[in-house]
């Protein structure tokens, strides 16, 4: 009888630790795609940086022709 008290609970630790693993997977997961979502984002950044930095320097060069 107490071997199967201990069996039962190996048993349910078995599967408690299993949920957590799968929970833990889970959030990893998640990670997982908010960096991919992030990386895409700070491409877009970088692209829109680098046309607004074009942008400024036609802006600029426009200033200058009307400034001489």
């Amino acid at each position: 009888e107490n071997a199967a008290k201990v069996s039962d609970k190996t048993a349910n630790d078995i599967e408690y630790r299993g949920e957590e693993i799968y929970e833990i997977a889970k959030a990893i997961n998640n990670i997982n795609d908010i960096s991919i979502q992030n990386a895409k984002r700070i491409k877009e950044i970088a692209k829109i940086s680098k046309q607004l930095k074009e942008l400024s320097e036609k802006l600029n060069d426009k200033l200058n022709q009307i400034n001489t």
